[in-house]
């Protein structure tokens, strides 16, 4: 395959998505390829003629109908589903809904900010032959975790957060004002993500816990309880009550 019919491709296919997206929020919409190139601000004539192609493919897969010459709207019944997602290390991931016998693929372009564990709705494309089933995630229903551990990176200019856990393919971004005084690069820290939308290749975060340094024993320790948010602090009225015992 040359590297234009590649392009071309991969142009199609961030059309499309961009398309579905446009759908899934006006559901009432019925519109031209006109009147979606200035949806999507599209001026460039040849993406222009593209979006003519992506939406007869379209209309093909029943994704849309064809409503009058040139004009479609989004075909609603039985498109969406509500599940899990689970992340692979390789940055895809799966929706499990028990609406639906088969896991749903959902490749990373189409995660939409969602993380392991997290309750979703997705809109389920047609069936291809030989394919398993595949998915866009179309709203963030819940959050499984409010926290997120990983080792702290320092630039100049501003850090980020590699998560130890790898079902979590981003790195988080840390403003220098969300910075405590006292981190250091290499750091092991707990950050919540204050900021994020699909716009955002990266999820912005703060931290709320400096934990240590990595592969300091008790710092790994306190890592591993973090992340499966379990205590490893307690109160004085607590402590006391142990030593008693």
């Amino acid at each position: 395959m040359s590297k234009h019919i590649k392009a071309k491709k991969k142009t199609k296919q961030k059309l499309s998505n961009k398309i579905i997206r446009l759908f899934q929020e006006q559901p009432q919409l019925q519109a031209n390829y006109k009147q979606i190139a200035g949806k999507l601000a599209v001026t460039n004539k040849a993406t222009r003629n593209l979006i003519v192609e992506v939406l007869e493919e379209m209309a093909k897969n029943n994704i849309i109908s064809e409503v009058s010459r040139g004009k479609y709207k989004l075909n609603i019944k039985n498109t969406y589903l509500t599940g899990k997602i689970t992340m692979h290390s390789q940055g895809y991931a799966h929706c499990i809904s028990e609406d639906y016998k088969d896991p749903v693929f959902v490749a990373h372009r189409n995660l939409h900010c969602a993380l392991d564990g997290d309750l979703v709705k997705i809109f389920l494309l047609p069936l291809k032959k030989g394919k398993e089933p595949e998915g866009i995630v179309s709203e963030i229903i819940e959050r499984s975790r409010k926290k997120i551990v990983g080792t702290i990176q320092l630039t100049k200019s501003f850090a980020f957060l590699v998560p130890d856990n790898r079902k979590i393919p981003y790195d988080i971004f840390i403003p220098p004002d969300k910075l405590p005084e006292n981190i250091e690069n290499n750091m092991k820290a707990t950050i919540r993500i204050i900021e994020w939308t699909r716009k955002m290749k990266n999820p912005i975060g703060e931290i709320i816990n400096v934990l240590g340094y990595a592969g300091d024993n008790e710092t790994e320790q306190h890592a591993i309880l973090e992340e499966f948010e379990l205590p490893y602090t307690f109160s004085k009225a607590v402590k006391q009550e142990a030593n008693k015992i």
